[in-house]
């Protein structure tokens, strides 16, 4: 009987703690009081999400965009990343590998690197920032691969439409600065000099600049009161503005503003390239299709006459930076930012020794000039070949107005005159060279 009642006692006071403890309610956020969550089937299933204040539903959206940015990588399989790598490079003709010149194989180690980041510690924001790098980089290969073929393709018809002068064959000269290989061997090559060393100048533009365009895909109201698609501008405040805003047809179009807020016109597509904060440009295309350039703040820089216009980076030797617009007006190129005329075929960068130095072609001939239209070589000769040796003291060109007798230029000065054959303008540069490091040697060495 005393068991018993011991038992009821104990039973009773098991039930009145019991009664005494509420029911668990379901787990909530601390902080903003969402994040419901209920059991189903044995699991916590959310119910309701993170008030958009709530700094812990902040770092848990961030935290899931880290892992959604790890996730996205470029598509390595297009044919953007197969150039050098089994494919033809358009620029460079190499099926493995690129030459340490190639643009398309420049911007496939920038994108390879840009993967190889460990994405999950970058912030949200920058996940678009990454992918907008990447797609401007592929833009770059695929222009660089275009140019590729259209100078072959210039190349080809240009052999095949220029007769031989005689029943030996000749050798055509290409347009295209990477051909420019030395005429083979006449004789037995001599053996090389250990003491010097030939460097081959592969003359050729530098990589176009990439552009730098912020776009903001939100509707936004202009200063005229159009609500627009979205805009791009500089990053700072006194810069130009243009918006664009979408037609039935799907067509774009532009409307600049100045920093001043004067609409400056309509176009049919603007874009913007800069290299420093000095060097900012947007160029912009007009209905009819010529393109214009105008400054950071919205002034007008060339008038839109210019049918082709591309950017060009050039770095001289002592870490200065500029930014140079090619412009082809009527077919003619010339360069803004170095005082060079639409009045040439083609030109392309060579050197900055003392200033911008250019090689020109007009007519089928090739010549040098400098920024300030100094004409270091005339543009008279249908071969036209730079040689450096390493250690040497000046630059040399071989020259040839046809193909037959070769002449000599040493500091863009006229050194030996055409009554070489090309081996004998090599051996008369060699043997300079050689008399130079001599008389070097021997002012180190007296």
């Amino acid at each position: 009987m005393k068991r018993l009642v011991i038992c009821c006692v104990a039973l009773a006071g098991v039930l009145s703690m019991k009664a005494q403890v509420p029911a668990a309610s379901n787990p909530v956020c601390a902080e903003c009081g969402g994040n419901e969550q209920r059991k189903e089937g044995g699991r916590w299933v959310q119910v309701s999400d993170h008030k958009s204040w709530c700094p812990i539903g902040k770092k848990i959206a961030e935290a899931k965009a880290k892992a959604k940015a790890a996730e996205w990588s470029p598509d390595f399989s297009s044919i953007e990343y197969q150039y050098g790598n089994g494919v033809m490079c358009d620029e460079c003709e190499r099926v493995q590998g690129h030459t340490s010149d190639c643009t398309i194989g420049f911007f496939q180690k920038k994108i390879y690197k840009l993967a190889e980041l460990d994405h999950s510690k970058w912030w949200a924001g920058s996940v678009e920032s990454y992918k907008l790098s990447v797609r401007n980089r592929e833009e770059n290969i695929r222009n660089a691969a275009r140019r590729g073929r259209e100078e072959r393709a210039k190349a080809q018809q240009a052999r095949t439409s220029q007769q031989p002068t005689s029943a030996t064959p000749q050798r055509q000269v290409s347009t295209k600065l990477k051909d420019h290989q030395p005429i083979p061997e006449q004789r037995p090559a001599a053996q090389p000099d250990p003491n010097i060393t030939l460097i081959p100048y592969m003359g050729r533009m530098p990589a176009p600049v990439i552009p730098t365009t912020e776009m903001t895909v939100i509707r936004e109201t202009g200063p005229d009161g159009t609500v627009y698609d979205k805009h791009i501008k500089f990053h700072d405040r006194y810069s130009a503005v243009a918006y664009c805003k979408m037609n039935p047809s799907g067509s774009e179009q532009w409307t600049m503003f100045s920093s001043d807020g004067k609409k400056l016109g309509i176009f049919s597509k603007v874009y913007t390239v800069e290299r420093d904060k000095f060097d900012k440009y947007f160029i912009a295309q007009d209905a009819r299709g010529y393109w214009g350039v105008y400054n950071l703040r919205g002034d007008a820089k060339l008038p839109h006459e210019y049918e082709e216009i591309e950017a060009l980076a050039v770095d001289d030797n002592l870490g200065y930076h500029r930014l140079l617009l090619k412009c082809s007006r009527n077919g003619k190129w010339g360069i803004y930012g170095a005082d060079i005329a639409c009045e040439w075929d083609d030109i392309w960068f060579e050197d900055i020794n003392p200033g911008l130095i250019f090689r020109v072609l007009k007519d089928g001939k090739y010549g040098i000039v400098e920024q300030y239209k100094i004409p270091f070589i005339p543009c008279e000769y249908t071969y036209l070949e730079k040689v450096v040796y390493q250690g040497g003291g000046a630059e040399y060109y071989i020259v040839s107005k046809d193909g037959q007798q070769y002449g000599v230029y040493r500091r863009y000065e006229k050194w030996r005159d055409e009554q070489l054959s090309l081996c004998e303008a090599r051996d008369a540069i060699k043997a300079d060279v050689t008399q130079y490091k001599q008389k070097m040697s021997k002012k180190r060495n007296p």
